[in-house]
């Protein structure tokens, strides 16, 4: 037996627009989604600066005299950081660069460089996000 398939033309009015009133409620429900969605996208953006985690994470590092990743990355970036705004402890250590990458080096140790560059990378752009007030 041969498929039929519903001639659009030959429907009657009355269903042609139930039709497009449920495609339609369809799509209006398909568009509010997806703006809630876009909004709570843009509120979780909004919420924390890049890098916001391992600065948080190393200013309670460092004032519990914590020597981790992110209290060494607080170190290295502390005098731009205080020009920011930020509460930085007195207490930073002394040649943070090169403890950082002596830790990262006990860690991974080829990968190292790589993840020092990255840790900069990421304090440099919590630095610059902060500095343009986002």
């Amino acid at each position: 037996m041969p498929k039929v398939q519903p001639n659009w033309f030959r429907l009657s009015p009355l269903l042609k627009f139930a039709i497009y009133r449920f495609l339609f409620m369809r799509l209006s429900e398909t568009t509010a989604f997806l703006i809630r969605l876009r909004l709570d996208i843009l509120r979780y953006n909004t919420a924390m600066k890049p890098g916001e985690e391992f600065i948080e994470q190393g200013i309670a590092d460092l004032e519990n005299d914590l020597e981790t990743i992110p209290s060494l990355l607080v170190s290295i970036g502390a005098p731009r950081l205080r020009r920011i705004g930020l509460l930085i402890p007195n207490k930073t250590f002394s040649d943070p660069e090169h403890r950082l990458y002596l830790l990262l080096s006990k860690l991974h140790d080829n990968g190292a460089h790589s993840k020092y560059n990255s840790y900069i990378r990421r304090l440099v752009s919590y630095e610059r996000a902060a500095e343009c007030g986002l």
